[in-house]
């Protein structure tokens, strides 16, 4: 059993999609070793229904699921993306047999966040994991207050009034000729809540 590769590993949450039923088995197996909560599927019916109560850190989908004829992995990659606005961080992995230069471009051209081979090498899929949530961690760790800031300086530049608020209504930011214009002309006011 391989050993939990970082404190990161041991809170993320797994959506592993696999059609073979063995392989879906082994791979739940090595994950959870890993230190990963593990929820498996074998069909795309059945990661749609894990994904109503289940919110992954990461999703490790096969391309094929089943025949021809059934919806397959990029049909899981584009309900996650059009259908779960909360899960656009979340990255998405094909581990598939499909091998050829051109699957892995299709792959990449469709938002495929990274792209294993089977068989799967293990030590490989596991660092590939580990990166793709610590590249999560990072950008989640900027922060909103950083990420303002930054916007501040794009915004600040723009020739019109721009109003930056939270989801409360909460005025995070006003750029100057929105400013002017709420002094000068009484367009709107801020209460004392900042709203």
């Amino acid at each position: 059993r391989r050993q939990p590769m970082n404190n990161a590993s041991t809170r993320a949450r797994i959506l592993c999609i696999e059609d073979e039923l063995s392989l879906l088995t082994d791979l739940q197996e090595e994950l959870q070793a890993a230190g990963y909560e593990v929820r498996g599927a074998a069909s795309a019916e059945q990661a749609l229904l894990c994904l109503q109560d289940f919110s992954p850190s990461l999703v490790l989908c096969d391309v094929m699921l089943g025949d021809d004829d059934e919806p397959d992995g990029y049909f899981v990659h584009q309900h996650i993306r059009q259908q779960r606005p909360d899960l656009a961080a979340t990255p998405f992995i094909f581990l598939t047999a499909l091998g050829q230069r051109d699957d892995l471009l299709q792959a990449k051209r469709q938002g495929i966040d990274d792209y294993l081979v089977k068989p799967v090498d293990y030590d490989l899929l596991l660092a590939t994991l580990g990166a793709r949530l610590a590249q999560v961690g990072r950008l989640r760790s900027l922060g909103q207050e950083q990420l303002i800031e930054r916007m501040r300086g794009v915004l600040a530049q723009l020739p019109g009034a721009v109003l930056l608020c939270d989801q409360a209504l909460g005025l995070l930011y006003a750029n100057h000729k929105a400013q002017a214009m709420m002094q000068e002309s009484g367009l709107w006011r801020v209460n004392a809540q900042g709203r």
